[in-house]
């Protein structure tokens, strides 16, 4: 479970700094950007929780 918790983590904080460098939201724009970059952050607890399955 540790390679595949390195995995996820590795995935989540590739996605949270594309939503990051995308984020291009305010007036009249969307969130679209800080929405994945919500999603990496999110991946990034997954991860955390997988890796916790191991022990």
């Amino acid at each position: 479970m540790g390679i595949l918790s390195i995995i996820i983590a590795f995935v989540a904080a590739l996605l949270a700094l594309y939503g990051i460098i995308t984020d291009d939201s305010g007036a009249g724009n969307g969130g679209k950007g800080a929405g994945i970059a919500a999603i990496g952050i999110v991946g990034l607890f997954a991860s955390v929780f997988v890796g916790s399955l191991a022990h």
